[in-house]
Parts: structure tokens; sequence; C-alpha cells
């Protein structure tokens, strides 16, 4: 047993810390108190470090603020909001945090990894409502992202697709002919008149335009050159070729 001379607690010696200078080979403070001192102490610490930092700041002209991670004296702009401090704004410069954010994820990928999935569910909302306002704003970035992301990710989508038709046959059939019904409309509207097909399959000597294989009635398909889906197209001779049905649904609304 042992008797802490700042609490005047006697305690087993197990509640005292190692200190190689004294004579029984234990601090004369117990544990809790070594904690409290070094709490007191740290606090002391950031005070004073805080403290510093508001007279070098009140040195800086307005709208400046100093990073004390890459000592550089920059604009306020420069800086993250931040509501917990009582300037507003981060202490790190947006550089440094950006730095270290990065740092930590490659270090930490797992991690970080899990803390985005827990913040995105629980600011769904926010984050569909931004990409929404993101993708009007940038149509052609928005679909150029979203082609990348179906060619990456192409069979996984088609299981998915296949799998919600399965369970919802309805609704699947509903779909599908709103949408043929959407491109019969659009297909009248176009100038040109009546697609002539066999003419056309003729003109082409019933062969492929793409893969040069050879077509009868049940394999030959009209594809427009300018999409339907597009503008400038039309059902002009111009405008349509012969292909065959692998090479139609793998151009897609391609211009080709």
């Amino acid at each position: 047993m042992k008797r802490c001379t700042l609490c005047k607690l006697t305690k087993p010696l197990d509640e005292f810390g190692a200190k190689r200078a004294a004579r029984d080979g234990r601090s004369p403070w117990c544990r809790s108190c070594c904690s409290g001192k070094n709490a007191a102490k740290y606090q002391r610490g950031a005070l004073a470090a805080e403290r510093r930092t508001r007279l070098d700041e009140s040195r800086l002209p307005a709208g400046m603020k100093r990073c004390p991670g890459c000592g550089a004296v920059k604009p306020t702009t420069g800086f993250y909001r931040d509501r917990a401090s009582a300037s507003g704004i981060s202490t790190r410069c947006s550089e440094c945090v950006k730095a270290e954010t990065t740092a930590y994820r490659r270090a930490n990928p797992d991690k970080a990894a899990e803390a985005t999935r827990r913040w995105w569910l629980a600011n769904r909302e926010y984050v569909n409502a931004y990409n929404r306002r993101w993708a009007a704003a940038n149509p052609e970035r928005a679909r150029e992202q979203d082609r990348r992301y179906a060619l990456k990710h192409r069979a996984e989508i088609i299981a998915r697709v296949k799998a919600w038709g399965a369970a919802n046959p309805v609704r699947a059939r509903d779909l599908r002919l709103g949408v043929l019904k959407r491109y019969r409309e659009r297909l009248k509207s176009l100038p040109g008149g009546t697609i002539e097909r066999f003419v056309i399959f003729e003109r082409d000597d019933w062969t492929c335009q793409i893969c040069g294989s050879a077509l009868g009635p049940d394999t030959a398909t009209i594809d427009h050159i300018i999409p339907v889906s597009k503008p400038g197209s039309a059902n002009t001779d111009d405008n349509l070729q012969t292909l065959c049905m692998s090479c139609n649904a793998r151009k897609g609304a391609s211009v080709a």
C-alpha cells in the first residue's frame, strides 16, 4: 500500500505509476491524480496556444489568417467554415485539410469507405438533391458519367433490371409499351415520311453496314444513322441503313 501525496488516500501499489528515481520505484501521485494534473497541464497549454494564436491573428490584416499546418498567411476564403470555432472558420486551411484527409483515406481505405457510406445514408436526401442540381447544370458531363458507369457495371445492371422485371412484370410491360409508344410518336414526327424497309434492304444488298454479315427478312433491321432521339434525324434514305440485330443493339443511340 502507499499514500498519495496529492489526494492523501492510501491505495495499492498498482494504482501508482513506475518512477525509477523514487526509492520505491513508484510515483508519489496515484494514477487518478496524475491524469488530472496532465489534463490540467494540457488545458493550460492549449489555452496559451489559443491566446498566442489570437494575438498573432490580431496583428494580421483584416480578412487574413495564418494556417498552423503550413504556416502560410492566407485569405479567410481559403479556410472551410466551422460552426464550432469562435471565428466561424476552420483552424487549418483547406489545402492542409484536403492533404490530411487524403492521407488518412489512403492509409485507412476501409474505415474511410465505411464513414462515407454512413454519411451518405444519413444525408441521402441532401445527396440526391445535390446530384440532381449538378446534373441539371452539367448535362453533358452527367451523361458521360452515366455512360462510363453503365459500361463498367454492365453485367450488374442487366442482372438487376432482369430481376426487377421478373418481380414487377406488369410495371415492366407498361414501361416497355410506354417507351415503344414514345419512339413511334417521335418516328412519325420526323421529316421524310414513311420508311420503305425493303427498299433500304435491297439498296444495301441485304448486308449489315457495320459487320458485313449477310442478312435475311428475319434478321435485317433498319437503323437511323443520326438516331431518332438526336436533333437532325430524319426518315430519309441518306439517314437509313441496314444493320443486323446485334450491331443495331450495340450502336444504340450513338451517331455512326
